[in-house]
């Protein structure tokens, strides 16, 4: 399961607009889902027999290496910024 699973009212939604992280949350889940499909195993399957496997994919990422660091203004800059 991925995504936002929370129940709020349209003024808490602006609260919880985290779309970098539930993006990661998707990426997650696509891997445990690659895990399943190679191993022929159930997710609770993934995380009794695979979990090293996953957190390897975790770690190593699915995006291109060595690209800009695009975070910056989320981390309190300015789109303008390079």
């Amino acid at each position: 399961m991925a995504g936002r699973n929370i129940s709020v009212t349209h003024v808490a939604l602006g609260t919880v607009r985290v779309m970098r992280t539930t993006g990661m949350m998707g990426e997650v889940v696509g891997m445990a889902a690659s895990l399943c499909r190679k191993y022929d195993d159930t997710p609770r399957g993934v995380y009794q027999r695979h979990l090293p496997e996953l957190i390897s994919l975790m770690e190593k990422g699915i995006g291109k290496k060595g690209l800009p660091n695009n975070q910056r203004y989320n981390e309190g800059g300015t789109l303008g910024e390079k």
